[in-house]
């Protein structure tokens, strides 16, 4: 439970999360040896200079904005919101469980 909620936390501040852990593997040994947990990294994919004014020409064009990322609901809409997607207005996220 621990685990879950810093990596929801560490989504909702836009950070891609991996999980670590390690197996102590002597050579020849049987695949499937427990893993010892080590951690979770968060790896910052910033946005690209300008990329916020690009979406707001599409809204003043008419045009709606949709993203289709392979990112965790929690990242996805952190990114959506700093984007404004929307407009400003409430983001709508759809996980695969949803499609």
């Amino acid at each position: 439970v621990r685990i879950l909620r810093q990596n929801r936390a560490m989504a909702r501040l836009r950070l891609r999360v991996l999980g670590f852990a390690y197996a102590d593997c002597a050579a020849g040994a049987e695949a499937g040896a427990p893993l010892t947990w080590t951690g979770l990294v968060g790896l910052a994919d910033p946005l690209r200079p300008g990329v916020e004014q690009v979406v707001a020409r599409f809204h003043q064009a008419g045009i709606r904005t949709v993203m289709l990322t392979g990112d965790q609901a929690a990242t996805a809409h952190g990114i959506g919101a700093a984007l404004r997607l929307n407009g400003g207005g409430p983001l709508r996220v759809v996980d695969a469980g949803e499609l």
